[in-house]
């Protein structure tokens, strides 16, 4: 059975508030960073404004020091993302992106560096990078899903648009440093770079969400050098 990333109209709620979620950053066993993701409702506008910052610490922060910005607008029916906002630097790499998409002309357009590399009529519906986390954190919820189902959603980097391969592992319990939770476990594959993407196609990402509240716990992402595991601590909800 396939779920189609086709959102509810009705999902905007005027009483939603703001949200945040803490995570940790590991490689191995090393604490690397920490990340923040936040969501808040914007109640005239009838949308979510999802912002998310990454920065390293300690030592690896001396020589490859990690500041990453991003800032999401989804509208209130979820049909499609409308605005995206990144500011990167890894190490000596920096860049900056924006990308706005108008839903009823279907154009997206895409900025790097403040210069125009895009501009494109691209069906809905499709999301960025940031906002496909969290709107498929709600769609996970439906019922009925089951194991090795999969969900299909329309992601684009700006440059393209790619549909990541998620599959839907089963429930369990998962220990994290905020309680004993329900989680919902799932694979990721994605073929572009991007926020837990894999770089090996034959190792995915595996991720776990909150079954109840549909917020991410935990994801481990495989890289050539080993796994970097984000893992949440702290909640502001």
């Amino acid at each position: 059975m396939v779920f189609y990333f086709i959102l509810f109209l009705s999902f905007f709620n005027a009483n939603v508030f703001a949200e945040s979620y803490y995570y940790k950053v590991y490689f191995g066993i090393i604490p690397v960073g920490i990340a923040k993701i936040s969501v808040q409702s914007d109640h005239k506008n009838k949308v979510y404004v999802i912002t998310s910052w990454a920065k390293t610490i300690g030592v690896v922060d001396l020589f490859y020091k990690v500041r990453d910005k991003f800032k999401s607008i989804v509208d209130g029916s979820f049909s499609s993302f409308l605005y995206y906002k990144a500011k990167i630097r890894e190490g000596g790499y920096r860049r900056k992106d924006k990308i706005i998409y108008n839903p009823a002309t279907e154009i997206l357009i895409y900025y790097k560096n403040g210069k125009l590399k895009r501009k494109e009529k691209v069906k809905k519906p499709v999301y960025d990078l940031i906002s496909a986390y969290f709107v498929f954190s709600r769609l996970m919820l439906s019922k009925g899903i089951k194991s090795w189902d999969t969900i299909n959603v329309k992601v684009t980097t700006g440059k393209k648009e790619v549909i990541p391969i998620v599959r839907f592992l089963g429930k369990g319990k998962l220990k994290t440093r905020i309680g004993i939770k329900n989680a919902l476990k799932f694979s990721l594959k994605v073929y572009a770079k991007g926020l837990l993407v894999a770089r090996d196609p034959k190792k995915p990402v595996i991720v776990w969400f909150d079954a109840d509240k549909g917020y991410l716990l935990k994801s481990v992402v495989p890289t050539r050098w080993g796994n970097i595991k984000i893992v949440v601590y702290k909640l502001d909800i």
